[in-house]
């Protein structure tokens, strides 16, 4: 049993002890000085001074330390104070002079049913003009029992000889106002090369519908062939995810 496990066990007064002796023997917080007034006695706000050491050698912010500053996940309690979480997925995004957001997924029918949590970044591509009006451009509807291509072929993709998912050119149809690759059919062709290249042999318990996505757009295709490259890793018990670091073309 790890002191971690023994903590757990023991009466208030002595996990207390252990804790904090565990918590100040630990280099992270105290040597980039992180101030937490959820666990040190004294701190009024959660800080950490920007010093050199926290810089690359082009004088960038390092994305290492600020994991620190602004742990993730975190959360309160049910007694109202910062819960002992084990990390799983942490993601940073060096904004400096781009915009973000964040927002929630529910069920249209059931509010309160949560069906995923999304975020991103990105530019400001400029000022919409004065007098601008929404515009008449009804949606494709489609009966229940329609039988529907996959989307990747909806979006222009096929399957290559080797197993990789390519769009062929760029048309108006699959581009952005920008003149490039828009966002949907870069997302779409991304998750259709990765589930492609998952293994046949998927593990019994595979939770397909919760895979989580992610995807980073760098120099978005401007001509074609747009063609995402993929490589799977799996873990025990958990879905194969998949993420893209850019398209080009």
């Amino acid at each position: 049993m790890s002191e971690g496990d023994e903590a757990m066990t023991l009466d208030r007064t002595e996990a207390t002890r252990l804790f904090e002796q565990s918590y100040r023997a630990l280099m992270s917080y105290r040597y980039l000085g992180k101030d937490n007034p959820h666990l040190d006695r004294g701190a009024t706000r959660e800080t950490m001074p920007l010093r050199t050491d926290m810089r690359n050698s082009a004088g960038g912010i390092m994305a290492a330390p600020l994991c620190v500053l602004a742990v993730e996940p975190w959360w309160l309690d049910y007694q109202g104070v910062a819960a002992m979480v084990a990390p799983v997925t942490m993601t940073y995004s060096m904004l400096d002079a781009m915009g973000f957001s964040r927002s929630v997924v529910v069920d249209a029918d059931d509010p309160e049913r949560l069906i995923a949590i999304t975020t991103g970044s990105g530019f400001d591509l400029g000022v919409v003009p004065d007098g601008f009006e929404p515009i008449d451009n009804p949606v494709d509807e489609f009966d229940d029992d329609t039988i529907l291509p996959p989307l990747y072929e909806a979006f222009g993709g096929h399957l290559d000889d080797d197993g990789s998912v390519v769009i062929a050119e760029l048309s108006p149809a699959l581009g952005a106002p920008t003149r490039s690759l828009h966002q949907a059919p870069i997302n779409i062709i991304a998750e259709a090369a990765a589930t492609a290249a998952l293994p046949m042999r998927r593990p019994r318990r595979w939770p397909g519908r919760r895979c989580p996505g992610e995807v980073d757009a760098g120099r978005r295709g401007i001509l074609g062939s747009c063609r995402p490259s993929t490589r799977p890793w799996a873990a025990a018990r958990v879905c194969s995810g998949w993420r893209r670091r850019g398209i080009g073309g």
